[in-house]
């Protein structure tokens, strides 16, 4: 009969142990390294993602609602039978606002109507241009 060759457990010598054991700590930290690394990659991947479907759903919204929110100029008109302040876009008229009429704005307008009324008319006398 021919001989056969098998794998057997053979007891370690002192110096296989120890080299064994090296390279069980080496690896053990390579592992752990490894484990940092890829955490420190998921979280930065993480940020960018939540970033981008940030993007994404605002995007979303105003492709669905064929609008979004701008900064537009608007003006406040005072409704007095109504008694509250209009806010209205100047672009197109249009109310976007309404609050209650407060004292402090009667006493704006007011204001605003005494210096308006104290003006004089362009080509009156007074109005600042000079006569020719």
């Amino acid at each position: 009969m021919d001989d056969v060759i098998r794998n057997v457990p053979v007891t370690l010598t002192q110096d296989e142990f120890e080299q064994r054991a090296a390279e069980l700590a080496a690896v053990n930290q390579e592992l752990e390294a490894l484990d940092r690394n890829r955490k420190a990659a998921a979280s930065g991947f993480k940020g960018q993602i939540e970033k981008a479907q940030g993007r994404l759903s605002k995007l979303v919204l105003i492709v669905a609602k064929r609008a979004e929110y701008r900064d537009v100029n608007c003006s406040q008109r005072i409704n007095p039978d109504a008694k509250i302040v209009e806010i209205v876009r100047s672009d197109t008229g249009e109310i976007v606002d309404t609050r209650a009429l407060t004292s402090q704005d009667l006493q704006d307008s007011l204001i605003f109507l005494n210096e308006q009324a104290d003006r004089p008319e362009p080509g009156e006398p007074g109005d600042g241009e000079e006569k020719t």
